[in-house]
């Protein structure tokens, strides 16, 4: 696996124009990072912008792949996507373009996967931007956040959605602490789920976040967790050989967040966790 990181975890920075995107991209190799994701919510850079930050990555050793936050079932949602598979496709060929499905209709309390209705408009809409995504030679990565890994009580996982869109060009951006976030997904993940789960699906993993949580509850920095990290990625290694994103939370101000950078990436290496790594 390439390590990466995610140009969110510069989120505050970014906002404040502590640091912009171009800076983000100089500062990675000094971090061991190989890859950058760049978040892009409404898809709203200029071409000429995107295609700058490919040439600097290009000049530093680094490739892009793209991020963008949208609602498969809101109105509007398709020129979005489609905007965000244009500006992915400049990275490159076969870009990872990380996308969400419907976290607006997890929102509901008590609800704790997706209706069978929400699936099959999901499974359609996913095979529709599979398409799209083809003529782009860009993969689609769908990445679970409310959504939890399986399905209980009646309601479905990002599992049964994957497993029910055909498109080689979509597959699951794959984020194991927001499986075990319990202010966040709406049924939570325990490590052997976690685990069970790429085994049953690693082969359509596109792109991994990584971040851990302790007890339930996001750390600021890479850290012990609930999901051992030394068989996480033992695990994901014998299927997967995509990007390891870092997806720490940042801070409010360039100096903090890069500290939090630092300790992640010095947790591990002292926890022996490169040899995971290229």
């Amino acid at each position: 696996m390439k390590l990466g990181l995610t140009t969110n975890v510069y989120a505050g920075p970014l906002k404040s124009h502590e640091i912009e995107l171009e800076g983000i991209i100089d500062l990675a190799p000094s971090l061991g990072v190989r890859v950058v994701e760049i978040r892009d919510d409404l898809a709203s850079l200029e071409e000429a912008r995107v295609k700058s930050l490919v040439s600097r990555a290009k000049e530093k050793g680094l490739s892009l792949t793209y991020a963008i936050k949208n609602e498969m079932m809101a109105e509007g949602d398709k020129a979005l996507f489609e905007r965000g598979a244009k500006l992915a496709s400049l990275c490159g060929t076969n870009c990872v373009l990380r996308i969400l499905a419907s976290q607006d209709s997890l929102k509901a309390e008590g609800k704790q996967g997706y209706s069978s209705a929400d699936l099959q408009k999901l499974k359609s809409t996913s095979e529709m931007y599979g398409g799209i995504a083809s003529a782009s030679s860009v993969l689609v990565a769908i990445e679970h956040a409310r959504d939890p890994l399986y399905g209980t009580g009646g309601f479905f996982g990002i599992s049964d959605l994957i497993r029910g869109v055909q498109s080689k060009n979509v597959g699951l951006t794959f984020d194991p602490a927001n499986a075990t976030n319990k202010s966040l997904c709406k049924s939570p993940s325990m490590e052997r789920d976690v685990l069970r789960f790429i085994g049953e699906l690693g082969t359509r993993i596109f792109m991994t976040h990584y971040k851990t949580t302790s007890n339930g509850a996001v750390q600021s920095t890479i850290g012990d967790a609930d999901v051992d990290n030394a068989r996480l990625l033992e695990t994901l290694s014998k299927v997967y050989h995509g990007v390891l994103c870092i997806e720490i939370p940042g801070s409010a101000t360039l100096k903090e967040t890069n500290a939090s950078l630092q300790a992640s990436v010095s947790y591990l290496r002292e926890k022996g966790l490169f040899r995971y790594l290229e």
